[in-house]
């Protein structure tokens, strides 16, 4: 079995609910990136992205405070 069809086999489908405006300027960005007429590949990615920034913002190397909407990083030893 293929990594590609294990993946498929671990899909779970859900509905989102979009306004029309929001779904086609959605839609419209999808197509601009790359996703072709994919809507849902592309929200997939965008959350793929999303997890992956949250994880870098746990970096125990260093970690940053927000002070008066100033972001200051303090490395650990």
């Amino acid at each position: 079995m293929t990594d590609r069809m294990s993946r498929n086999s671990q899909v779970v489908k859900t509905a989102i609910s979009l306004t029309p405006v929001v779904l086609n300027w959605a839609k419209q960005l999808a197509e601009q990136k790359g996703f072709g007429s994919n809507f849902s590949a592309y929200v997939a990615d965008l959350i793929r992205r999303d997890n992956e920034n949250a994880a870098s913002y746990k970096n125990p190397v260093a970690d940053a405070v927000r002070i008066n909407n100033d972001v200051k990083i303090e490395k650990k030893p």
